[in-house]
């Protein structure tokens, strides 16, 4: 019989076929995870050698479902296929809402952002997040609120759980600069508790009362992002976080073939987030 050539083999990233060795360098990384650290596995090799097939049988094997001795893992994919890499903040976002379905919150990150962007995209959409508690009005909602503001706009009182954010604020000294720079924006009133625990944090966004240039708050989302990872660490010491990151060579030039010479603002926000976070297992996947 003459042998199959390449071409009738199936594509490899289309089954999961058995790697045995890395699928052990995961499970001993998964059981060490420090609580005062992030650690780093990367699985790499060429196109089509069943990387993007492990990290799905690496996130299947550990739901709580399937193994319970993983129920100690918030676990979080991040697949950056087919995704416009030309807005690193975007990468928070993702990673933010990968987790959010995995029932994190995140109001420090949240609030960062709604700040920066804000300050540097004016009337752009925000992102849209998963499980949001902070929310921009609509602009004749803006309008009903300011119009009947002493007596309580019908807008705001057809919608119990949320409030004005200036509503939120107003008695947490400190946070004056919030209304300032994000009025129109509502909360979720079961979460206003979560705005006082971000108070230290969120100082790191202004200088003498002003909010910082629009370069310096983009790079602080990052560090902010990993305050709500701590934090929940913190309450919850015996979890731990677990984030696949599958074709990471998309982030670079040409598969990183290309230039090189010059910062990946999208490696660079990813590499500040797994410095600030502890208790983050980060695994990679590419070619």
């Amino acid at each position: 019989m003459a042998p199959l050539r390449e071409a009738d083999l199936p594509a490899a990233n289309k089954i999961f076929v058995d790697r045995e060795d890395p699928q052990h360098i995961f499970e001993r990384a998964v059981f060490s995870i420090p609580s005062n650290r992030a650690i780093i596995r990367v699985f790499y090799g060429p196109g089509g050698e069943g990387k993007t097939a492990l990290c799905r049988e690496l996130m299947r094997k550990t739901d709580v479902s399937v193994e319970p001795s993983y129920a100690f893992l918030r676990r979080a994919v991040l697949d950056l296929h087919g995704r416009v890499k030309t807005d690193p903040d975007l990468l928070l976002v993702w990673i933010r809402n990968a987790f959010a379905t995995a029932g994190m919150i995140f109001p420090c990150f949240d609030l960062a952002f709604a700040l920066t962007w804000a300050k540097t995209r004016g009337e752009e959409a925000l992102p849209t997040f998963v499980n949001p508690w902070l929310g921009r009005l609509s602009k004749a909602a803006q309008g009903a609120v300011g119009e009947a503001a002493s007596a309580g706009s019908s807008w705001l009182h057809s919608d119990s759980t949320k409030q004005l954010l200036g509503d939120a604020v107003g008695n947490i000294p400190g946070f004056g600069f919030l209304i300032k720079h994000l009025g129109g924006w509502v909360i979720d009133k079961t979460k206003r508790a979560y705005l006082e625990r971000t108070y230290e944090s969120l100082q790191q966004l202004k200088k003498d009362g002003e909010l910082k240039p629009a370069y310096k708050l983009s790079a602080l989302l990052p560090w902010m992002l990993a305050q709500d990872f701590n934090y929940h660490l913190a309450r919850n010491s015996t979890e731990r976080f677990v984030l696949f990151i599958d074709e990471y060579e998309r982030v670079f030039d040409q598969g990183g073939a290309g230039a090189c010479w010059g910062e990946n603002p999208f490696d660079k926000h990813m590499r500040a987030l797994i410095t600030e976070t502890n208790g983050l297992l980060a695994a990679f996947f590419f070619a």
